[in-house]
């Protein structure tokens, strides 16, 4: 049993991924968008972010199967540059892309 408050993730884990949501955070503020809340839990899960861009929110999160269940298109990241803008099931469909950027 592990005491209260212990984890088994590793901290530099934690460390990238909270960088990680910062770095997400700040790309959406200068896009324009409105953080409007970060590690939500949902019904499916924790999502990492949440932000509003006019009428459309934006699902920021890590695990693909959460992601795609809730989102009906996907753009991909890589240092900061859109690789990747098109719908969840041209996403499934790509499997190049799916290795390269997403590890599956």
């Amino acid at each position: 049993m592990l005491p209260a408050g212990f984890t088994r993730m590793p901290i530099w884990r934690r460390w990238f991924g909270r960088r990680a949501e910062r770095f997400a955070a700040k790309y959406l503020r200068r896009q324009g968008c409105r953080i409007l809340g970060r590690n939500v839990d949902d019904r499916l899960g924790e999502i990492d972010l949440l932000a509003l861009d006019g009428q459309t929110i934006v699902v920021v999160e890590q695990n693909f199967a959460a992601a795609t269940a809730l989102a009906s298109r996907a753009y991909i990241l890589n240092n900061g540059h859109i690789v990747y803008d098109g719908t969840v099931p041209d996403l499934r469909a790509a499997p190049d892309v799916m290795t390269r950027y997403l590890g599956i």
